[in-house]
């Protein structure tokens, strides 16, 4: 039911396809960058660090429970 960009990501994700996170971030093993036509941006307080970042840890934790 998501837009095809996604159900795109989405499969690249769950087949480990996904390129390395260029940065090394511990709690994903990489972003889908999205096509800037078929995206929105909410940028809040001028700054590019998605909202809900800060989220993925608990949901990681509430997945492995």
């Amino acid at each position: 039911m998501f837009p095809p960009e996604f159900a795109k990501g989405y499969t690249l994700y769950k087949q480990g396809k996904l390129p390395p996170e260029p940065l090394g971030d511990q709690w994903c093993s990489a972003w889908y960058v999205l096509e800037p036509g078929l995206a929105v941006k909410f940028n809040l307080n001028n700054s590019d660090i998605p909202c809900l970042i800060n989220a993925i840890p608990a949901i990681l934790d509430l997945d492995a429970a």
